[in-house]
């Protein structure tokens, strides 16, 4: 598995947008580091399995965006902003990732709860 996670790795790499190979890198390591690990309390698991929803996320959406299923993006942004971020403890870099990525969404005034949605990025630590 973690073979064919660096491979995932490395393709997006080559692709013309760094943001979105940084959002594979990401998400990829959140899933090794997620694996089984005793020193690890619930709530870390927790939180990085959240943050690992929240780059796909973001991810999916600057893809959809681009291709222009701003429905879906407004319909994603509607479930993130129900979410409990109480497990959520992200570092600065993690945040400016998700900035970077979210950056990406195309939005052309055509996704309505866009600017909620970066609002909600910002208040994230």
């Amino acid at each position: 598995m973690e073979a064919k996670l660096k491979s995932i790795e490395e393709e997006s790499r080559k692709g013309d947008s760094a943001a979105i190979g940084k959002a594979y890198d990401g998400i990829a390591t959140l899933y090794i580091t997620s694996l089984p690990d005793e020193t690890k309390t619930a709530d870390e698991h927790m939180s990085n399995h959240l943050y690992g929803y929240l780059l796909f996320s973001a991810l999916a959406m600057s893809m959809q965006s681009e291709a222009g299923n701003y429905d879906y993006c407004e319909s994603t942004i509607g479930h993130l902003l129900k979410i409990d971020r109480s497990c959520l403890n992200i570092n600065q870099n993690q945040r400016d990732n998700l900035f970077e990525i979210a950056s990406h969404i195309v939005s052309n005034g055509k996704i309505k709860n866009y600017s909620d949605y970066m609002r909600w990025l910002a208040t994230l630590v």
